[in-house]
Formats: structure tokens, sequence, C-alpha cells
């Protein structure tokens, strides 16, 4: 819980726990609202999902993963991830703990993992109460991201009390980061502000009731507009698939504070975006209901007048209290349900079953929630939401919500190209340069640290490197600013000095992941292996559910012969995302050259499912299926089939047309074979290779002596062995050296 230790972000903050002492009805009800179940430890005697063997399996459709959750004899959350091989047998198979879980259980319950270096991962399946298990917001996509969408600040900013982080910590370019042990709930303190001071002077007694009150936040006392700002820090969103979310000043992600306007914190984006494109999400509570006509300003109607934010309601207690609220502006004889919906008015207590209906949203598509827009009754079909998540849009324009909060001097255009910016548009990144240098000192860290972010998205690697410079020459240590340094260092071929800076990031912080793999690159550049290595290995300890850098780690350890190192890190990289190509030839590779061939061409087969096209698959599928190697079922027809895939997708490859040449003699197609063969020696392609076919196809059109002559010439000068001509060789020694 925040602790009040003055060298952390919640500094002023008590345990919640302390606040029940005095208001111990209000504690006990809050602890039963939503914000107060919003964040739990997975798993426990709070696990209120399917766990049973039957009930914990999901198979997403889209993805074709299966997914398994479970709790382990001490009570601890795991989801499996893995798939299916053509025998039905599991492959690729991961499981991952789960030590938090976000959400009320109201209407579903989201899971994240917490790596060695602190940083929370969201884990793609979520408990959904009125549906079971299924995709997490987001995730219900053929191709989704696995486990690798990180829970940054600003989720955990909405999602939870504030972390105990160091003072310092949770600025612009930070490392997302938590601590290992973390609150269990929104508190009383996120709508009431920090309550040491509050304890303190209730403790006094010669502390005056004036004094007491005034020591803490108030959220009915305030203005209207700051009143409101209580509830919009987090339930104002004007949309989650693009950049609304900008944060352009120098302060901390946890340093908003009740009571404070919440335009000098934090800047709402809108955007105007396609027509067809959805337009209802999960959190647009506030967005929502100042888009209506009934809101007319600050406080009218408010949040606080159909919902209670310590108490959760019961709906006939909703359904009264915004009945009550409509009818501060409505007479009853308003309502026209009698001719329009055909039901009676001594029915028609519920305005917003009616006008503020219930909707699927289209950002979280396995839930209903409240549409807050308040509306003419809409169509069943309307309340519907999409089936599948879709992509944010591709076109798209940025402006600020409410701009006439700010003073008219402000340059808010900047702030709406820094929303384009974090939603992947960086072509108006000339205009924010300008707009920055109109502002004192250029403006601030946090605007031209997205700035070096837009200049790099466009390709204007020199601009943002001399940016980044300038930065670093006025406060090091940032570490978004130093690891794009570094990479841009790095890509530059300024080897030396990139891995320099990042030695000198790793002293002040060993544990940042991401270093230490930008640090493995340079040090393979300079050709020092076993520090690559170890660097590599530090980086997957710390952050294990990445498979970029186990990826990196398995290759290098490959390419240094030491294949036995080198399966298990590429078997978690190709488990925790599979379908990357190039993984999954490395893994079958690795295992080939370890002995396990047969592991190897299931490896290989299996890949080839999802990348149909791969060139480096293909190849090695035919070479596995075409040719007799000890332990593997050939299956010449489909290695034939295979064969003219590749031969489709490199027309001019030597290496393809040899492949199919090779295929379609084991399949039996000598025409075929004896065509392929012509053409790969037209193209110049490995002569050994050609001359193990030639030979090998004359003894089979039945002229056994020429094969044979062919054969006895060439075997000796065989001095190198790829896997085709490894293949080949083993087939024409039992054609020719059988007796």
């Amino acid at each position: 819980m925040p602790s009040p230790h003055p060298q952390l972000v919640t500094d002023g903050y008590v345990d919640d726990a302390r606040c029940a002492t005095c208001h111990p009805d209000v504690a006990s009800e809050f602890a039963h609202h939503g914000m107060g179940r919003s964040f739990h430890a997975a798993g426990g005697d709070d696990a209120i999902a399917d766990f049973t063997a039957e009930g914990g399996h999901f198979h997403h459709d889209a993805s074709n993963l299966h997914y398994r959750m479970r709790l382990d004899d001490e009570g601890r959350m795991w989801m499996e991830q893995y798939e299916l091989d053509e025998d039905g047998e599991p492959i690729n198979a991961v499981d991952i703990e789960a030590h938090y879980s976000i959400g009320s259980g109201n209407h579903a319950r989201t899971f994240l993992h917490q790596t060695t270096s602190g940083e929370l991962w969201e884990l793609p399946v979520s408990w959904y109460t009125n549906g079971g298990w299924n995709m997490s917001p987001g995730f219900d996509a053929e191709q989704h991201k696995g486990f690798t969408r990180q829970i940054t600040r600003e989720c955990m900013f909405c999602h939870n009390a504030y972390p105990d982080l160091l003072h310092g910590t949770d600025q612009r370019g930070d490392i997302e980061r938590f601590p290992h042990t973390m609150p269990m709930g929104i508190g009383c303190q996120r709508c009431h502000g920090p309550g040491a001071k509050h304890i303190a002077l209730a403790n006094n007694l010669d502390a005056s009731d004036e004094s007491v009150r005034a020591s803490i936040v108030n959220p009915t006392e305030l203005s209207p507009e700051l009143a409101d700002d209580v509830c919009l820090q987090c339930h104002m969103e004007p949309t989650s698939r693009l950049g609304s979310l900008v944060r352009p000043f120098d302060r901390g992600d946890f340093s908003y504070r009740p009571g404070e306007p919440l335009g000098d914190y934090l800047v709402h984006v809108d955007f105007d975006m396609p027509s067809d494109h959805p337009t209802f999400e999960v959190n647009h509570h506030g967005f929502r209901l100042r888009e209506s006509q009934c809101w007319e300003g600050p406080g009218s109607p408010g949040c606080l007048d159909c919902h209670d934010a310590h108490a959760k309601l019961s709906s006939e207690e909703i359904k009264s209290r915004t009945r009550t609220t409509c009818l501060t502006c409505h007479e009853p004889i308003d309502c026209n349900v009698e001719q329009i919906m055909h039901i009676p008015h001594a029915e028609a207590q519920d305005c917003a079953a009616c006008h503020m209906p219930t909707r699927t949203s289209s950002d979280a598509i396995h839930i209903e929630v409240t549409d807050h827009l308040i509306q003419k009754p809409i169509t069943e079909a309307e309340r519907r939401g999409p089936t599948s998540d879709i992509p944010p849009p591709r076109s798209f324009e940025a402006h600020v919500l409410e701009p006439d909060r700010y003073d008219p001097e402000t340059q808010l255009r900047n702030w709406e190209i820094i929303g384009e910016i974090i939603s992947n548009k960086s072509s108006n990144v000339d205009a924010l340069a300008a707009g920055l240098a109109r502002e004192e000192n250029g403006g601030t860290t946090a605007e031209r640290l997205m700035l070096s972010q837009g200049l790099i998205d466009a390709g204007r690697t020199q601009d943002a490197r001399q940016l980044l410079e300038q930065l670093d020459a006025e406060q090091q240590g940032n570490a978004m600013a130093q690891k794009n340094l570094a990479k841009l260092e790095f890509d530059a071929g300024d080897i030396a000095t990139s891995r320099q800076r990042l030695d000198t990031l790793l002293a002040t912080d060993p544990e940042d992941a991401v270093a230490h793999q930008q640090r493995a690159a340079t040090l393979q550049a300079e050709g020092r292996m076993d520090e690559a290595i170890s660097a590599l290995r530090r980086s997957t300890e710390l952050r294990g559910t990445d498979p970029a850098p186990l990826a990196q780690l398995g290759l290098l350890l490959a390419s240094q012969g030491k294949f036995t190192e080198a399966i298990p890190p590429l078997q978690r990289a190709e488990a925790l995302a599979p379908g990357n190509a190039t993984t999954a030839y490395n893994l079958g590779l690795a295992m080939w050259k370890d002995g396990r061939r047969k592991e190897a061409a299931r490896t290989w087969s299996h890949s080839l499912a999802r990348s149909p096209d791969a060139p480096r698959l293909l190849k090695a599928a035919v070479i596995t299926m075409s040719l007799p190697w000890p332990g593997l079922n050939s299956k010449p027809d489909l290695g034939r089939t295979l064969a003219k895939r590749l031969v489709e997708t490199q027309p001019g490859s030597s290496d393809a047309m040899l492949l199919l040449s090779a295929a379609a003699l084991s399949a039996g197609d000598l025409n075929e074979t004896a065509e392929a063969l012509n053409k790969a020696a037209g193209m110049k392609g490995d002569l050994v290779a050609i001359r193990l076919i030639q030979a090998m196809l004359l003894a089979e059109l039945g002229d056994m002596a020429q094969g044979r002559e062919i054969y006895d010439r060439v075997r000796p000068r065989i001095t190198e062995l790829n896997m085709l001509r490894e293949g080949l060789l083993q087939r024409a020694q039992s054609v020719f050296e059988t007796p």
C-alpha cells in the first residue's frame, strides 16, 4: 500500500486501511465497490474463474492457439499457451505465471505477469463473468500480441492505487517497471488525495474540526469542474485505439492529486476518423456524456448524480437515482413510451434503459457496458459491436478536446501532433519541431522526447540523433533517450560509442533488459561473442516473455556450435510467438545439428502451416520429406508439392530448381526430374548436387553403369556437406553402394 516515505512518489499517502479506523462503514462498503476490487493477486481465494480441467481450456479459432488456465497446489495461477501438430499432439507449449489480475469481476478480469525486471505484461486470455474464458481486449485477432503487450504506468494509473515507486522514476522515458509488492485496488486517496496530514490532524487533540476537514479533499465541496476532474482522471478517454491521452508536461505519471485541474496533468486528444469506424468504446463514460445534448457544462449532470463512489448500488437504486437526475429537467409527461414503445407510463421507470442503453463496446468486444451518451432509443443491431478486434484507423486528424480549458496562447497544435505520433503518424514532425521552437526552452523534455520518436518513425535519424544529444547534454540518464541514442549510433556504425553509452546506462541501472539486449548486439559486432551471450542471458532472465532476445540468444549460441544450449531459448521464443518463420527455421536447424532430426522435421513441417511461403522452411521441409533419413518417414508426393511452391516463390533460384529435381526423383517423375535438373544446371547451381541427381536419374533410366561412373567420379571430391548434399549422398549410396 502507499507509503509516506519521502523519497517515493506516494509521499504523503498512507495505507488505505487506516482510513477505516474513523470511517468503518464507508470503508466496508467501498470494499465491495468495483473500484475497491480493481486489482488483485491472481489465484488464491479471490480466483473467481473456472480453473477445472475442462472449464479451464480455451481454443482461439482465429489464431488457432490453445490456452489452459490452472491453479497449482499453492494456489498460484498459470496460463499455458500451445498449438496442436498434424497428429493432434501439443507443440510450442509455454507456461506463464499470472501474478496479478485487473478488474472487479463485475464484467471481467484480465491477468498480468511480472518479470524479474519488475515490468508487467498482459496475458492474452481474460475471464468474462457472463461468458467465461475468451481473448483479452485487443487480442481477438488472427495475429495478436501474445505475451508482448506491456502494462505501462498510464495503464496502472487508472486500474490501481499508486505504487511505491522511487521519486523521479515515473517520468516520460523512464522504464515501465513496478514494485514486486503492489497495492490491491483503487483506494480512498485516489479521490480524496494524500491522507497523512489528515490522519495526523485527526489524531491531534489540539486540531480543530475545520482544520481536519480542510486537510483532505472532499470532491463534493470542489467546483463542478474540479469535481468532475476527480472522476475524469480515469473515466475519460476519447479512444483507446489512438494516442488520445497526452502527457506533455514534465511531471510524473503518479503526480496528479485530486482537487487540481486535470488539464495541468493530462491533455485529452480526440480524432476525426473515417465515418465507418466504430465510435463506442469501453472507457467512454465521461466522453460520451459530454457529447450529449443534456450536458451543458461541468456538473450538469455530474457523475455523482447517478453513481455512488463509495458503495455498490443495486440495479433498483441506480434506476431510481438516474430517474431522479433526469426529472430535474424533464417532466414525466415528456416521455412518449406509450405512443412509441407501447409501454405504460407506470412501467417506464428506467430512463437509462432506453436513453443510456448497454452496448457491446468496440474495443472490448466480449462485454456490454452502459453507453453514457443520452440518446434516442437504438435498435438491437446498433447495440451489438464487432465480432473480432479491429485495427486502428489508418487516416485520422487530431484535435485537443475542450480547448477552452487552456490559455489561448497555448500551442495546442503541438499536443495534437504528439497524439498523432503516439498513434504512429509522423507526417507532421516538422510542424511539431517549429511549434516547440516557439515555446520556452524549446518545449518540455516530454515534448522533445516525443518529437525525437516521431523523427525516428519518419526515418529522420540524423535529426533525431541531434535532438537526443541536446537532451542528453541537458539531463543525462533518461533511459528512453539513452537507448534510442545507442540504437541510432549502432545503426550508423558507431559501435564503440553505442556500447559505451549502454555500459554507462547499465552501470546505473543493471536491470534494464532492453539495454542488455542492445549491448549484446554491440558486443557481437565487436566479435566479443562470449560477452554477447552473457548479455543476452541477462536480458532473458530479466524479461522472460520477450521472444526477441531469446531468439537472438539461440541464434548466437548456434553460430558458436553450441546447438544443445541453443535449443531451449529458441524453443521458448517459438512458443511465445509461434509463426515467426526465422525462429522456427533456426530452432529446427539447431535440433537437426544436435541429432534430433525427428523433432526438427516436426518443427519445420508445423511452422509451414503458419508461414506457407517461407523459403527456408520450404527448403528444409522438401529435404526432410524427399530424401532418405534414418528415423524419418519420407513423403515424396508432399515434398514435390512443396518444391513446386518454392519454385513459384523463388523462380530464379537454382537451389529451388535443384530441390524440385530431387523431389521429383523421389516421387518417381523422371521427366520432371530431368527438366528441373537441366534448368538448375543452366542457373549454375550446386555442381555436386547436380551430379548426384544426374547419376541417380541415369540409374533410374536403366543406365546403371554411366550413373555409377558419375557417382564414383564426384564422390571423392565432396569435402563439404550441407543438408541437401548429405541427403542426396545417402540416397546415392543406397543406389550405388548397396550390395
